[in-house]
């Protein structure tokens, strides 16, 4: 008796309407507890300001590796960076070697500049590790790319030292949920070995499954299809091409020794 006399005495304290007078008192705690966190996420809200995007740029410069035909924004991205306030600055030929002429670019809403002026953007996006060179003209703005810091520990005390703000791509979590959307690096090994196994077709210059064609069968040269090695952090889904071609696969453990898969991959 005495407990119910002094939650109505509780309950009666507090300015709130006849239905949360007749509620239990660990509703009432709970309600409680939800209007204290709206109150800190709204006062933190109002003295954390972010930079509105139209004040944003992001860079977009030519890779100058080696080899590298990739490029950090195509035209269908700088669309929806645009799109949502950003200014986007695109070195002058930075997708040639992508297929991404400059025009593209420029219907896509870009900027074309050089390659000053796409470094000297708020955000600086690449695709290979930076150069210290690239790195020096990035500043203490941001960089978004590829780092690796356990191979490039030079690379990170220059970034460290310039007080740049970088986010390493291939440092993003995939165990995470939303950190999926981010990863880049099975998409970038699943082209690498469709690449590879289209490569390695070409070099071998015969069938490796047999065909039947209107003049007969043709026979595969070999008593069994080629044995190739497969990266163990490849997924069924990369092993596509291998399959497709009748390959044999052979992989190799983390730890060491040999397992083949499945008939089914």
């Amino acid at each position: 008796m005495q407990r119910h006399e002094s939650r109505d005495r509780t309950l009666a304290r507090a300015p709130m309407s006849r239905a949360l007078l007749t509620s239990s008192l660990p509703s009432y705690r709970s309600m409680m507890r939800r209007v204290v966190r709206r109150s800190l996420a709204r006062s933190l809200c109002t003295s954390i300001r972010g930079t509105p995007y139209a004040e944003l740029s992001i860079g977009v410069p030519k890779e100058t590796a080696a080899l590298e035909r990739r490029v950090s924004q195509t035209p269908e991205t700088v669309g929806k960076l645009v799109k949502e306030g950003f200014t986007v600055r695109v070195e002058s030929g930075a997708g040639a070697a992508a297929s991404f002429s400059d025009s593209a670019y420029a219907e896509a809403g870009a900027q074309l500049t050089d390659r000053a002026g796409a470094f000297s953007a708020s955000l600086v996006t690449k695709v290979t590790v930076p150069t210290p060179e690239e790195a020096k003209l990035v500043g203490d703005r941001m960089l978004l790319s590829f780092i690796f810091p356990a191979q490039n520990p030079e690379l990170l005390e220059q970034l460290q030292a310039q007080k740049a703000t970088v986010f390493a791509m291939d440092c993003i979590p995939r165990t995470l949920s939303r950190g999926q959307a981010f990863d880049a690096l099975s998409s970038q090994a699943n082209i690498a070995g469709y690449r590879a196994v289209v490569e390695a077709a070409n070099e071998f210059g015969r069938f490796f499954a047999g065909q039947m064609t209107a003049a007969g069968k043709v026979h595969t040269p070999l008593p069994h299809p080629p044995r190739l090695p497969l990266l163990p952090r490849l997924l069924p889904p990369h092993t596509a091409p291998y399959r497709r071609l009748g390959r044999r696969l052979v992989t190799r453990r983390a730890r060491g020794g040999r397992c083949r898969l499945p008939k089914c991959w």
